[in-house]
């Protein structure tokens, strides 16, 4: 009995279809569609909020704290200057050097 509950548990999981469901990232987006994004208020909300996750990640990853002093509103324009002068990086490399460069500065 316990054979068939298991066989049939089995093929009620396989026949499940998963929906297929489109992801996007912003972290292949380059830097001037970072700065284009900036003129619109929805998309610098949803661009800042995506590159505050991403450092909160790397900071949870590595459990180095770089964020106890800096804010969304001071990463976002960071990620300003620095796209303005880094045209080809993407936001995530950036978001990278970013982190590093707030990472150095931690007391040792």
């Amino acid at each position: 009995m316990s054979r068939f509950v298991a066989a049939v548990a089995g093929m009620i999981i396989l026949s499940v279809s998963t929906p297929s469901v489109a992801l996007s990232t912003l972290g292949d987006m380059a830097c001037p569609k970072w700065t284009s994004n900036r003129a619109d208020a929805a998309s610098a909300l949803r661009s800042r909020s995506w590159l505050v996750g991403y450092m909160t990640g790397l900071a949870v990853a590595s459990q180095t704290d770089v964020l106890r002093d800096a804010d969304a509103e001071s990463i976002a324009l960071w990620m300003d200057n620095y796209c303005r002068t880094h045209p080809l990086d993407t936001v995530a490399t950036s978001g990278m050097v970013l982190f590093l460069e707030l990472r150095d500065r931690l007391p040792k």
